[in-house]
């Protein structure tokens, strides 16, 4: 199964000059629990955003056209391996950015874990567009930060609507 799983402002902000603009631990927490031990996807962009360090307790993925060697990572270098990936292993598997891999594989997708912070930020890189007609909503969960100067945020589960 391909999950998505992201933050973004009220805007649809996902990142600004190679990070996200906001600090939230509530977001940090929730995105630990979810993907670790789980294989995880992501563009170039983001390994490089994180320190170019692989995130622990997970198998990382990095969608990249370039020729780099990554060391903790497995690199892939077409939707057609990320395809390979997904029909060989029954794990959930979580694409975590960036706006462009969202975008390639969102065809694939099959639950959405969208964090929605409180607040507007600056941006200049936004969620690709969802027709939402495809997802219902499985579950919300509101949190109020637990640190001065963090925003709240809401938790959605989106699933795949039955065509």
């Amino acid at each position: 199964m391909l999950n998505f799983i992201w933050a973004q402002d009220r805007n649809g902000t996902i990142g600004y000059q190679g990070s996200m603009p906001w600090h939230s631990h509530e977001d940090m927490v929730h995105f630990r629990k979810l993907t670790t031990g789980h294989p995880v996807v992501m563009g170039r962009k983001t390994f490089e955003s994180m320190g170019s360090r692989p995130l622990p307790h997970r198998d990382n993925y990095v969608l990249t056209h370039s020729s780099l060697q990554l060391p903790g990572v497995h690199q892939l270098s077409s939707l057609s391996e990320v395809k390979r990936l997904l029909s060989s292993t029954k794990e959930d598997i979580f694409v975590i950015g960036g706006a462009t891999v969202f975008r390639q594989l969102l065809p694939l997708a099959d639950c959405l874990y969208q964090t929605i912070l409180d607040g507007k930020y600056p941006s200049d890189t936004k969620m690709p567009p969802l027709n939402m007609k495809r997802w219902h909503l499985v579950s919300q969960k509101k949190v109020v930060a637990s640190r001065d100067g963090e925003p709240n945020c809401t938790f959605n589960t989106w699933a795949l609507t039955a065509q």
